[in-house]
């Protein structure tokens, strides 16, 4: 925010009746840089000052449910876990490319598993 045009901006917003979530940042920005306390800042735009109190708790809140805590639960999708009948806990599977599944137990060879697989996509 530099020169007369943020100036006019701020001015512009501060006088309006109704202000989008992007003038209510312009306004809080200009409150911060300004040095002023929130009271003596709307009193010098023309707005009151629990107007920008309430913008800065609203726009709080938004930040808290697109980033926070909260986003992450809303992105996590329910899952159930099972045990194939037959498989006991400590099998791992292996599907390789061409389709082909192997378990082992949590003991394998590394060696062998790696043999067995190259020679499945050999066959493949």
């Amino acid at each position: 925010m530099e020169g007369r045009g943020a100036e006019e901006g701020v001015e512009a917003a501060g006088k309006k009746e109704g202000w989008t979530a992007s003038e209510a940042r312009l306004l809080i920005e200009a409150q911060k840089a300004s040095g002023l306390t929130v009271v003596e800042f709307a009193r010098r735009h023309g707005f009151i000052p629990q107007r920008l109190h309430r913008w800065k708790g609203k726009l709080r809140q938004q930040e808290r449910e697109t980033t926070g805590p909260a986003r992450a639960l809303k992105s996590f999708v329910p899952v159930r876990l099972v045990t194939p009948r037959g498989v006991g806990g400590g099998t791992l599977e292996v599907v390789a490319r061409g389709g082909h599944g192997i378990r082992v137990g949590v003991d394998f060879d590394a060696g062998h598993l790696r043999r067995v697989l190259a020679a499945l996509e050999a066959s493949c």
